[in-house]
């Protein structure tokens, strides 16, 4: 009977170092997996900052130079109006008018929240730069839909009645043959004598401003965020 229990007892050890192992090759065969699937998703996520700072440069290309033509036109107003020039006003409030639009990249990182890929990023770094980029990114989208709300609100309904659109659009835009010149003889410069103008071009030199400071923000924290990547993905890899 002695012999049959140490035999048994012997036996259930070997089962349960047996389901110990089974258990530790699981989990390094799941942890393994994990790695794998953040890496993947880290390796998306650099894919979408490339784009996404190409989309930034652009939409900061376009606010310095709407930014640079308020200027502009604010140092066009003042007692000497009638000697600026008609096109040069044009052409500046023609660039002013250019709409923007941020078409930022986001969907794998998104999926990444939904799906719980961010948690399986072994880097508190990266899953806080994470985190802090998509609240960055929406609040960059909402100050630009919130600018161009004020200008439709605002500037366009102002420019409609003092401000000759066909004779810009004319001169400027792509279409400008197929739409023909103004039968009006205007040459706007009536818009440098008035406070209101000055007040809405003022806005807009700061908005711009603000959008600066906003962008070149954003895109400092991708930057981060895809040095820290990197630098993880060279440690793991050596690892």
């Amino acid at each position: 009977m002695g012999k049959y229990f140490k035999y048994a007892i012997g036996e259930i050890l070997l089962v349960v170092i047996g389901i110990l192992i089974a258990l530790q090759i699981n989990n390094w065969n799941t942890d393994k997996n994990k790695n794998i699937e953040a890496t993947l998703f880290l390796n998306r996520i650099l894919t979408e900052i490339d784009a996404n700072k190409l989309e930034i440069d652009k939409q900061i290309d376009i606010e310095h130079n709407q930014k640079e033509s308020a200027w502009q036109i604010l140092h066009l107003i003042g007692k000497d109006y009638h000697e600026r020039s008609s096109r040069k006003l044009d052409s500046l409030v023609y660039i002013i008018l250019f709409g923007n639009y941020l078409d930022l990249a986001t969907s794998t990182m998104e999926e990444g929240f939904n799906s719980g890929q961010v948690a399986l990023v072994n880097s508190e770094q990266i899953r806080n730069a994470l985190y802090k980029i998509k609240a960055e990114i929406s609040d960059v989208e909402q100050s630009i839909l919130k600018g161009n709300i004020d200008m439709r609100n605002n500037l366009f309904p102002y420019l409609y009645d003092y401000f000759n659109w066909r004779k810009m659009d004319y001169t400027y835009s792509a279409n400008g043959e197929e739409i023909g010149a103004s039968y009006f003889n205007s040459n706007n410069k009536a818009l440098l004598t008035s406070m209101k103008f000055e007040s809405l071009m003022d806005n807009r030199f700061w908005a711009c401003n603000q959008q600066l400071d906003k962008l070149n923000n954003l895109k400092e924290k991708l930057l981060n965020l895809e040095n820290l990547i990197l630098n993880f993905l060279e440690t793991e890899g050596d690892d």
